[in-house]
């Protein structure tokens, strides 16, 4: 007697694959860009940003209530673009400068500022009223979160995983 006319799980399976594969597209492409402009070990240390930002975002997203839905999905998507941006600027420099704390304090002011820009801009969207508010917060705290996650990782984690390493062979192609 019951007929079903739409099943919105299926678009949702289908986008949660496009999401996953956005990931490790990501991934792939990243390596092999970095790879070609620096080499393989420097690509080594920018790659773990991207599963951490997204960790990030979802974990952020359920403490704050907000549902991991297509929406969200989207945003942490977005984000996936920007989060490479910080920690490739970072690892640059402490390889030029030979020294981590040199090489983090040569770009925390225009990482910082390029991060702030890029929240500033999303900021507004959380401000909206109504059915827009609903539909396109977890979008805005996706990619804030997920660059700002970027920005975390770049200024705390890259540095620990670049401590004990020959700078010397990570800059040599």
């Amino acid at each position: 007697f019951l007929k079903i006319i739409e099943n919105p799980s299926d678009e949702l399976k289908s986008s949660l694959l496009f999401s996953l594969l956005a990931f490790i597209v990501g991934i792939i492409i990243t390596f092999f860009v970095t790879k070609f402009f620096f080499n393989t070990r420097f690509a080594l240390y920018i790659i773990p940003v991207i599963p951490w930002s997204v960790f990030c975002s979802t974990i952020f997203l359920s403490l704050t209530g907000n549902s991991i839905n297509l929406i969200s999905l989207c945003g942490i998507t977005v984000g996936l673009g920007m989060v490479v941006d910080c920690p490739t600027v970072c690892a640059n420099s402490i390889i030029k400068e030979r020294n981590i704390i040199k090489g983090i304090k040569n770009v925390e002011k225009s990482n910082l500022s390029s991060v702030l820009t890029t929240v500033i801009v999303f900021v507004p969207i959380m401000f909206l009223k109504g059915i827009y508010k609903e539909l396109f917060t977890c979008f805005a705290v996706s990619v804030i979160t997920s660059i700002l996650s970027s920005l975390l990782y770049s200024e705390t984690i890259l540095p620990s995983l670049l401590k004990n390493v020959d700078l010397e062979k990570i800059s040599n192609r």
